[in-house]
């Protein structure tokens, strides 16, 4: 390719085509190279088509919507697929179906054509998720009570597997900008901006207030369809009634109903609010709900180091379950255990991997709560001059990129405890093989028997970064919570020890989906945190070199000796009565954690002063105390 830039004349380059055809197959391949007027064109008759479905909507909801609640409410589940089939005659079935299709074509077929267009632009139409409960009246009074502008970004990232996939392929013109984003007519939706002609429209684009023109026209694209569908489920809903009375200019407009909530009763889940966001108005980031989520997590946090420090029996609970998550249970190609199973060296492997992951998750969350705590001061003070068509102070941006930098490495810290439990974990083991050890190394690796079934699969896509990249974390562990919610043969093989840590990559993947929906600026971090990662690397090494310590404080310490639970050292028996032998083994319990925890935090302290104070960083709640059992006195004979 150097050489062909050194023969051709700079004209050449001007051309895109020429640009696209000497690089081959290294990017992906534009559908079609249109002209401006070309791309204005086709952008007018979208969005005339948009407003005009979105009117019609608009009217029908404003005369007949609570109707159409009542009316659908009351179908079946074989009743509503028929009405959806109706207004979308080959709607996929499934769930996530751009899941489904991805392995049905190689890349090379995606490229020349994919079949599966629609599951890929429109993965959240399918019969699955609309039959169940009220997903369709969200999404009927989303789409018919805001105008396209608030869906544009969320529809063009509803297609990400297909666009990364390289199944969706875009129009491509250089040097415009399509502006979709905060208009709110049918004339300024879809506008198409020269660079050469208005200084802002390339800061526009990468701000994400613009849109590359290819870009622009597949989210044209994509709304048109689902307007025309949303009308058409409305006219099937009503069609008893005159066509023309839907539309009337004449009928009265009705209140809007209350808004659509699964159960007004309840709290709402992440799977719920996973599973309704496609079909809701995309919320802007909420700072303070965020910050709610992860600081429930960081108090457990704290919670589980400091019930690993009080209660033996939690103790001793925690060491035999990650005793039996750890790749010396799994048998090699010949059968045969590892040679350390159970013996003290083993033990002192999994005791230092409880102490290392209690405190790191401590550290992991306590410094997205510090961040997400100082993004909600921030948005405060700059609340009066944050404006969509112009960049965040940045300060605040500065502040953005950080926290999305701590929760890619919170993220990348989960996956890695994933890779290391799944395989290893009692409903799993017999679909593994242990590799053979690389030798003066205490790094194990397991290769799958290549046993297939949906929860493999969808761990294999967090396991491999280059299809983490592809699907997309928040819509993998959306699929994820799916099968385990909808499949009890799936579920089953999730122990609780595996559940607890998807749990926790739920709450972070949640996080990153929040992030996403602060547009546009979220579509310009990406950017933005190229530039910044080795500044907020060099701040992340130094909040956490407390932490990197942690390990060389361990080395000193005699774990298996004092901390190994199959001794019986930790037998607690606080469930049964208390009699004078009970009381007298909880109390040495309670002595032989104490002794575990004494000899960590004095070779800390003898180590490094920063280390002492992450050993002592348990003591996180003003006024607790251990609970303690006192010595055994003999009750008082009631005098008879």
């Amino acid at each position: 390719m150097a050489s062909l830039h050194n023969q051709a004349p700079p004209s050449f380059w001007d051309n895109p085509q020429n640009f696209f055809g000497s690089i081959g197959n290294h990017l992906p391949q534009p559908a079609s190279f249109p002209s401006a007027s070309d791309v204005k064109r086709e952008a007018r008759a979208y969005s005339r088509d948009i407003f005009a479905s979105w009117e019609t909507l608009h009217a029908i909801l404003d005369t007949h919507e609570a109707l159409i609640r009542k009316r659908w409410g009351k179908k079946s589940q074989d009743q509503r697929k028929k009405i959806l089939l109706g207004a979308w005659p080959k709607m996929s079935l499934s769930h996530r179906p751009d899941y489904k299709v991805i392995d049905n074509e190689t890349v090379q077929e995606r490229q020349k054509g994919t079949r599966y267009r629609e599951a890929y632009l429109w993965p959240y139409i399918n019969i699955e998720d609309l039959v169940q409960g009220k997903s369709l009246l969200i999404f009927l009074n989303s789409r018919g009570r805001y105008l396209p502008e608030a869906f544009s970004n969320a529809d063009l990232e509803a297609a990400h597997v297909g666009i990364v996939s390289m199944a969706i392929n875009r129009p491509f013109l250089n040097e415009y900008t399509m502006i979709l984003h905060g208009q709110t007519t049918l004339h300024a939706y879809g506008k198409l901006l020269s660079w050469s002609d208005d200084d802002r429209a390339f800061d526009w684009m990468m701000s994400g207030v613009g849109k590359q023109s290819g870009e622009g026209l597949l989210i044209l694209e994509i709304q048109k369809k689902i307007l025309e569908f949303l009308v058409q489920c409305c006219r099937l809903l009503l069609a008893d009634l005159p066509p023309e009375s839907l539309t009337d200019e004449t009928a009265s407009i009705q209140p809007e109903p209350e808004p659509v909530v699964t159960d007004p009763t309840a709290c709402p889940s992440l799977a719920a609010m996973s599973m309704e966001a496609p079909y809701r108005v995309p919320a802007h980031l909420d700072f303070q709900r965020l910050r709610a989520i992860i600081a429930a997590n960081f108090s457990a946090a704290k919670d589980h180091l400091w019930a690993l420090r009080e209660d033996p029996g939690y103790f001793a609970n925690v060491a035999t379950d990650s005793s039996g998550h750890r790749m010396e249970v799994l048998r090699d190609d010949h059968g045969k255990q590892h040679p350390r199973l159970n013996k003290p060296v083993f033990w002192g492997f999994v005791l230092h991997h409880i102490v290392t992951g209690a405190y790191g998750s401590l550290l992991m969350w306590e410094g997205l709560h510090n961040q997400i705590t100082l993004l909600v001061a921030l948005k405060d003070k700059y609340s009066r001059s944050i404006s969509p068509m112009k960049s965040l102070p940045s300060e605040y941006m500065d502040a953005l990129l950080l926290f999305r930098y701590l929760l890619d490495r919170a993220i990348d810290f989960q996956i890695q405890e994933l890779v290391m439990v799944v395989p290893s974990s009692p409903p799993l083991r017999s679909h593994f093989v242990r590799e053979p050890q690389i030798p003066n190394s205490t790094k194990m690796s397991c290769r799958s028997k290549g046993t297939k079934s949906s929860l493999m699969y969808l761990f294999g896509l967090l396991w491999d970064k280059e299809q983490l990249f592809l699907h997309g974390l928040p819509n993998i562990m959306d699929d994820l919570d799916t099968v385990l919610r909808n499949d009890a043969s799936q579920r089953t093989l999730a122990s609780p020890f595996v559940a607890e840590r998807i749990s926790k990559l739920a709450v972070l993947a949640e996080s990153l989906r929040q992030l996403g929906l602060y547009q546009p600026w979220s579509s310009s971090m990406e950017f933005d945190d190229t530039a910044s990662r080795e500044e907020f690397k060099t701040f992340y090494n130094n909040a956490t070199s407390r932490y990197s310590k942690l390990p060389e404080a361990l080395t000193d310490v005699p774990l298996a000796e004092l901390g190994t639970p199959s001794h019986g050292c930790f037998n607690y028996p606080i469930d049964k009565r208390r009699t004078e032998e009970n009381v007298k083994a909880m109390r040495k319990a309670e002595q032989n954690l104490d002794a575990f925890w004494h000899a960590f935090d004095d070779e800390a302290a003898r180590k490094d002063r920063a280390l002492q104070g992450l050993a002592t960083l348990y003591k996180v709640a003003e006024g607790r105390e251990f609970q303690r059992t006192p010595e055994w006195v003999e009750p008082l004979q009631e005098v008879k």
